[in-house]
C-alpha cells in the first residue's frame, strides 16, 4: 500500500481549527465514500496508522470543506498536489 508521508498529526490538527468532532468528520468522510471505520479514522488521523493517498485526500476534503464554510481557506494540502 503507498502511503503519503505527511505530519503525523496534520489530519488531527486541521479537524480541530475546523471545530469538527471526530464523530462529525467521520461522518463526513463516510458520506463521501469513505470506508473506514471510526476507530481507524481516529488512528489515521493522529498519525497512529498508514493512511492511503485517496483516504488522506478525502479526508483533507471534509476538513477543508469545513474551512470554507467558516470563511477560511483550503490548509491542508492534498495528496495528489504533493510534489
Amino acid at each position: 500500500m503507498m502511503t503519503f508521508e505527511h505530519r503525523p498529526d496534520e489530519l488531527e490538527v486541521g479537524r480541530q481549527l475546523a471545530g469538527l468532532s471526530v464523530e462529525e468528520l467521520w461522518w463526513t468522510y463516510i458520506g463521501s465514500g469513505g470506508s473506514k471505520n471510526i476507530d481507524t479514522m481516529q488512528r489515521q488521523l493522529t498519525g497512529r496508522e498508514p493512511i492511503s493517498p485517496i483516504h488522506h485526500d478525502m479526508i483533507a476534503h471534509a476538513i477543508n470543506e469545513r474551512m470554507v464554510e467558516l470563511g477560511g481557506d483550503h490548509p491542508l494540502v492534498y495528496w495528489r498536489n504533493t510534489p
